[in-house]
């Protein structure tokens, strides 16, 4: 019987008929679907973040924070800086006693303290001439510094919350904002619970829109790029099902969905669609060259054992991040070794069964085709060596990458958000530190030469270019000290009055039971030329200077700057662990270490050039984008062992190095183009979201591709292959 012509519409025809033709396939999308409902029947894909959310319960950064909490009553607090052309007129003051009666009748508003609510009765200060008020006002030494900007061209409405839904919360305050927002009305807003719900906001809805427009772009992509439905349909069921399979194992293991998570519909697609890209195109050259029956176990024995060796490397390097202590990144490398696991799992055990009816292509390859192959499979040294010169040039630079973001770069610039966050912290600061001191002598604070030394560090501390406002028990002591009958009540009388309900326990807020720990709350700009930990150094060694120790520091800007920390150390421990347990696997399965060294050398270029760039251009590097050369190194890491694996074959029958390196990339060059295709119009997405880390994430991955792909296909053949040259040479 004659044989068809290739792309002959019978043979596409037939090769759909038995598309879904057998249970198996069957089974593979029920089961898909069955998994797919478990998830989101039964898994809480909302994002948590709040202010200690960074850190596990066992961290000592965490620690520190219960420490103060147990000694000193603390409630959550939310700044609103209102910024008006008059502070103290009638108007202004009207205005500002009903936005403040608006926020106290929000269920979640404990308290709310402001010019009207705060030193008198409202109705007082509404009928007072508002320049009396003023002066009242900066005669106390406690009220201005609450309520009044260091400008005085903005007032502070402080809300303490209750202990409940703070997304409700958040939300009933932005609309009573809406309401009394005007332009001699300007008001922002910050405080940890409030910044923490608006960027679990930002992350909720654009990772969840952007992941569910990166499958689909997937999805196309496989259809345009293989042009077989089968492979399609067996690529998408196996790459979801390894992602439904990682979001129950993480849930079954007590795992929350945190702000790294929703990463992991991206991380288990791409590290599925690797497998599946080398075992579809070694499928297809198999079968144009043995015959269609024995393709596929060939296939299978030609790539599997690359696969595996991915696989070693790709768990070695998620799990390195096991010794971060930033929790979300700990979390991050178990459920990156989860979605590994899962992806090979699916790769191998769903694809084949659909990747039988696949149309096998057999036409001749295009002059595009051919143009790209006689690129990848010439060597070019010049354009290597400006490939690795550049990265080299960038690496000194790694070093200075900022992963040490302010608050306000979190959100969009231009937004009502982060304009309202920048007003606030020219106001009066934004970030929360708490400095605890003790008398270094061991003496109580609650007498006058204490107090003396307290009000000399408060207005030290205040004299620092990085603080914007203080609040500390030597100005509630103050406060107590400016009536005339004060002199006969003693200091302690004066604190225990302070610890009474009829003025909200604020004692106990600032001073210990026993007198020994005083608290003193400032409240942090975000513009600063030193680090958080430098910053928060240099304020304790001041409270050292007058005489007291500091046992505890904490507080939002504290935990930022551990944070920066830590994201900088585990980022430099990941990335280093997964370089070593590659270079020992390169070495196993290369058996040479020549060749090992050169794949670990090009593979580290990737972060380095990367990290390097990122400092240049001035992008934060904040805790959400940090991960995306965890996200590309995986991919290079398959794509240079496949490679590897193709090069020993060749090099194995005899022949020159060169043209075992020739003919493995002759193999390997289009799976490699393609699936840094798919994987970086996948990422590609996120540029396109107005939420600042979900787009700095898509633009670092894409970068990382792109990368990734130039030192593979040009760097690596060139320094693995430079000994060989120089000896034909000699």
């Amino acid at each position: 019987m004659p044989s068809k012509p290739a792309g002959d519409p019978t043979e596409f025809e037939a090769a759909r008929r038995r598309l879904l033709r057998h249970w198996p396939q069957w089974a593979a999308l029920i089961g898909a679907a069955l998994l797919g409902a478990a998830v989101f029947a039964f898994v809480d894909l909302e994002p948590k973040v709040e202010g200690d959310f960074f850190f596990s319960t066992e961290d000592p950064q965490l620690q520190v924070e219960r420490r103060i909490e147990e000694r000193f009553s603390t409630t959550s607090q939310i700044f609103v800086a209102v910024r008006s052309k008059q502070v103290f007129s009638h108007a202004t003051l009207r205005r500002l006693h009903a936005f403040t009666r608006a926020l106290q009748s929000i269920p979640g508003v404990a308290s709310a303290q402001s010019l009207t609510d705060g030193l008198e009765n409202p109705a007082d200060v509404l009928e007072r001439d508002p320049a009396e008020v003023r002066e009242d006002l900066l005669d106390s030494p406690f009220w201005p510094r609450l309520l009044l900007g260091r400008d005085r061209g903005s007032s502070f409405v402080v809300l303490r919350l209750r202990e409940q839904d703070a997304g409700a919360t958040v939300s009933a305050i932005d609309r009573v904002k809406a309401r009394f927002q005007s332009s001699d009305f300007d008001i922002g807003i910050s405080g940890v619970p409030y910044v923490s719900e608006h960027i679990r906001r930002g992350l909720a809805r654009d990772l969840k829109t952007f992941s569910g427009a990166a499958i689909a772009c997937f999805a196309i992509l496989v259809a345009i790029l293989f042009r077989s439905l089968a492979v399609s349909v067996g690529t998408m069921v196996a790459a979801l099902t390894a992602c439904f399979i990682t979001f129950l194992l993480r849930a079954a293991l007590g795992m929350e969905t945190g702000i790294l998570t929703p990463n992991l519909w991206t991380i288990a697609f791409v590290l599925t669609l690797s497998h599946v890209v080398y075992l579809t195109a070694s499928y297809f050259r198999s079968a144009r060259e043995s015959g269609e029956p024995a393709a596929l176990s060939q296939a299978l024995r030609l790539t599997g054992p690359a696969s595996v060796w991915s696989l070693v490397a790709n768990l070695l390097g998620f799990l390195s991040l096991l010794l971060a202590p930033a929790k979300p990144l700990r979390e991050f490398g178990i459920s990156g070794g989860i979605a590994a696991l899962a992806a090979i799992a699916c790769a191998y055990g769903i694809h084949p069964l659909f990747l039988r009816s696949a149309r096998v292509p057999r036409g001749q390859a295009g002059r595009l085709t051919r143009s790209f192959e006689r690129f990848f499979t010439t060597r070019h040294p010049w354009l290597a060596l400006a490939v690795a010169a550049g990265a080299l040039l960038l690496a000194p630079w790694s070093y200075r990458v900022d992963t040490d973001p302010p608050l306000p770069s979190y959100f969009a610039a231009g937004g009502e958000i982060r304009d309202g966050l920048e007003a606030v912290d020219r106001a009066g600061g934004t970030s929360p530190l708490d400095l605890v001191v003790r008398d270094a002598a061991g003496g109580a604070l609650g007498d006058e030469e204490s107090f003396e030394r307290l009000m000399a560090l408060q207005r030290d501390l205040e004299a620092d270019p990085a603080v914007g406002s203080v609040i500390s028990i030597a100005i509630l002591m103050a406060e107590t000290d400016r009536y005339w009958y004060s002199f006969l009540i003693s200091w302690e009388g004066r604190l225990e009055r302070l610890e009474q309900p009829e003025h909200d326990r604020v004692g106990r807020t600032f001073i210990t039971a026993d007198r020994t720990l005083g608290r003193f709350i400032l409240r942090m700009h975000e513009r600063r030329g030193q680090s958080r930990a430098a910053i928060a150094g240099r304020l304790a060694e001041r409270a050292r200077a007058h005489g007291f120790e500091v046992p505890l520091v904490g507080g939002l800007f504290k935990l930022q700057g551990e944070l920066s920390e830590l994201v900088k150390g585990s980022v430099v421990r990941g990335l280093g662990g997964l370089l070593a347990s590659f270079l020992l696997i390169t070495l196993l399965t290369s058996r040479s270490l020549r060749v090992a060294l050169a794949m670990t050398a090009c593979l580290a270029l990737v972060p380095l050039a990367l990290f390097g760039l990122v400092a240049i251009i001035g992008m934060q590097l904040d805790i959400i984008a940090a991960p995306a050369a965890n996200v590309a190194l995986p991919m290079g890491i398959d794509e240079m062992i496949h490679l590897g694996y193709a090069v020993r074959r060749s090099h194995g029958r005899g022949g020159a190095l060169w043209s075992a390196w020739r003919k493995a990339l002759a193999e390997l060059w289009a799976p490699i183009l393609v699936s840094a295709l798919i994987v970086g119009a996948g990422f590609a997405l996120l540029l396109l979201s107005g939420f600042p880390p979900t787009h700095r994430l898509g633009a670092l991955a894409c970068a990382s591709v792109v990368l990734t792909d130039a030192v593979v296909l040009l760097v690596l053949p060139a320094l693995a292959t430079v000994v060989w040259i120089g000896r034909r040479r000699r």
